[in-house]
């Protein structure tokens, strides 16, 4: 069962651009729900002086813009930015806000190439191909893409496949499912 959450705070005339994904934001709630759906692309330089003034200034959130700003000028860190913003309104509840900790104190372990592969299967995982495609296909790019284990990039490799088989690219991802199989040995990519 889903539920709808009402925008109650005030919309803001001219849109805060997250850093992220390019989203547009009027809101406070959907500032909420566009940080807590990016959080293994985030960081703490993301959360800035600029997002403090939109949240004081053009959300009317004074007292929350001010303590906002105040975190990042003492560069308080990612997890203590973002409980701000989500106690800000009702859109989170505390188990929800201690959920997205626990993921935050989790990806924080990571190396941004593993934070990048985790964002790509979440994109499969939920059926959204080819944006799980674009980032398999930029982490195959990326020189950092040696962190990553023979079997993880192995499976980037197939799921690259997956995305060239569902586009009717059967010879590509043939390639693609023949390598996967070699550096991760998984009978599905063979």
């Amino acid at each position: 069962m889903s539920r709808v959450i009402l925008c109650a705070g005030k919309r803001a005339v001219r849109p805060y651009v997250l850093k992220t994904s390019g989203v547009r934001i009027f809101t406070i709630e959907e500032l909420c729900y566009a940080l807590s759906r990016s959080l293994d692309m985030l960081d703490e330089g993301m959360i800035d002086r600029e997002m403090a003034l939109f949240i004081k200034n053009d959300l009317g959130f004074e007292d929350r813009g001010k303590l906002l700003e105040e975190m990042v000028l003492t560069k308080a860190d990612l997890k203590s930015r973002l409980v701000v913003i989500f106690c800000t309104c009702d859109y989170f509840d505390r188990d929800e806000i201690t959920r997205i900790c626990n993921e935050l104190d989790e990806l924080s372990g990571m190396s941004r190439i593993a934070r990048h592969k985790r964002r790509a299967d979440r994109y499969m995982e939920s059926g959204q191909i080819r944006r799980a495609a674009a980032e398999y296909r930029k982490i195959l790019a990326d020189r950092d893409s040696t962190q990553l284990s023979q079997a993880e990039y192995g499976n980037v490799l197939h799921n690259v496949g997956v995305s060239d088989m569902r586009s009717r690219l059967y010879l590509q991802a043939a390639e693609y499912f023949r390598e996967a199989y070699e550096r991760n040995e998984n009978i599905e990519s063979l």
